[in-house]
């Protein structure tokens, strides 16, 4: 089991998610709720009914307190960087590579949110060099196809022979070219061809 932790756990993290102000505050406010308790268990313990009443409401506030305070800090803490990062992830998809999440924490240290965050950048920053090198191929690709083109079209106008898939060479109708035979070539399934005079 600890094999595999260590496996899972990421050198560059440095700092935890829940950071020690953040467990000192709450251990805080659980001992002043415990405090709270005490002193309404001594101020109506020779009144039963009372302290049941007043305990069963100290209750309920208790809960409604801490769900406050951990609605509070999951939203700023954790829910704030984790939208920023939905956000950026719905642009990169929509195609914009140039998206870059700037870190959430001032103080230097990486928690596990500002390493996804710091992947998430570089991953865009991959995915946008990928993007530039599609344009490039695309572009070269494009440039290669048109030149053998163009030559066959030039050799086309100028002799009246035109290549087809089938059939090889053929003298275009209505073209008087200045050559009695085809050139010399050979076809897509790599046999001679010989020239169709129709």
């Amino acid at each position: 089991m600890k094999r595999a932790r260590k496996r899972l756990d990421d050198a560059r993290v440095n700092a935890p998610l829940i950071s020690w102000k953040v467990a000192l505050s709450i251990f805080g406010i659980a001992y002043l709720l415990l405090v709270g308790q005490a002193g309404i268990l001594a101020s109506f313990l020779d009144q039963i009914p009372t302290l049941i009443v007043v305990l069963a409401h100290y209750v309920v506030c208790t809960c409604v307190l801490l769900a406050v305070l951990f609605g509070v800090f999951w939203r700023y803490g954790v829910g704030k960087p984790l939208r920023i990062l939905s956000q950026a992830a719905r642009k990169v998809a929509a195609g914009d590579f140039s998206v870059q999440i700037p870190p959430v924490r001032r103080d230097g240290k990486k928690d596990e949110l500002e390493v996804l965050i710091e992947d998430f950048n570089t991953m865009a920053r991959e995915l946008a060099g990928n993007e530039m090198l599609k344009s490039d191929f695309i572009a070269n690709v494009s440039h290669e196809i048109k030149t053998p083109l163009s030559i066959i079209q030039s050799l086309e106008r100028s002799t009246g022979w035109s290549p087809t898939m089938n059939t090889g060479w053929h003298r275009m109708p209505g073209c008087a070219g200045t050559f009695t035979s085809p050139p010399a070539s050979r076809s897509i399934t790599s046999r001679t061809i010989s020239p169709n005079r129709g």
